[in-house]
């Protein structure tokens, strides 16, 4: 019994160092990533990225910076143009985009910075690909509703609404973000133009 109560502990112990340390290297991995991602992004990137979400799939984190990074490698490949197989590799890129940024959400749904994270994403891809607004507008609507004290949520929208030509939407939504903040700047900028128009 005592043999059998000794091998218990030690496979449980086992277990926790590894996922210990797996945990360790995957955190290793985005730090390096996400260090390297504010240069540019590039392969290395995309690579500590994967490595993190294999070894710790359940960090939302990871899912959210991956989508970020993928979001920016399409803009890249669709700015050069130079290849013919360009649209459709952006596209592919676009679409492990939005996967990655569907795991972040079905991880972490109800925080503000994932929320966020995955609205930038939604709305740069809608830039080039239009069925992206409809999960941009979900995301950011979803945002005002979880924080609905958070000024730079609302001119985030507002801002997405302007670009889209949406612009009784945005008026509105620019409003409510000074209504918040009155001396938000970008905002004040933002209602200006809208108004002018």
């Amino acid at each position: 019994m005592k043999n059998i109560l000794f091998a218990l502990i030690l496979a449980v112990f086992f277990v926790g160092v590894s996922l210990v340390i797996r945990i360790f290297f995957a955190d290793v991995s985005f730090a390096r990533g996400y260090a390297n991602k504010n240069r540019e992004v590039d392969l290395s990137v995309l690579l500590d990225f994967r490595e993190a979400i294999r070894l710790n799939p359940l960090e939302p984190a990871y899912h959210r910076e991956l989508a970020t990074a993928l979001t920016a490698e399409t803009i890249e490949v669709l700015s050069a143009q130079e290849m013919p197989e360009t649209a459709s590799r952006a596209a592919e890129l676009a679409y492990l985009a939005r996967e990655e940024a569907a795991a972040a959400y079905r991880l972490n749904p109800y925080n503000s910075l994932t929320l966020k994270s995955i609205f930038r994403t939604y709305s740069s891809l809608a830039r080039y690909f239009p069925s992206f607004g409809e999960l941009a507008e979900a995301v950011g609507r979803q945002l005002l509703f979880l924080a609905p004290t958070e000024p730079r949520s609302y001119y985030s929208l507002a801002n997405y609404y302007a670009r889209e030509g949406n612009e009784e939407e945005a008026v509105k939504l620019v409003k409510m973000a000074l209504a918040l903040k009155p001396d938000f700047n970008e905002a004040e900028s933002l209602r200006k133009i809208l108004e002018k128009d």
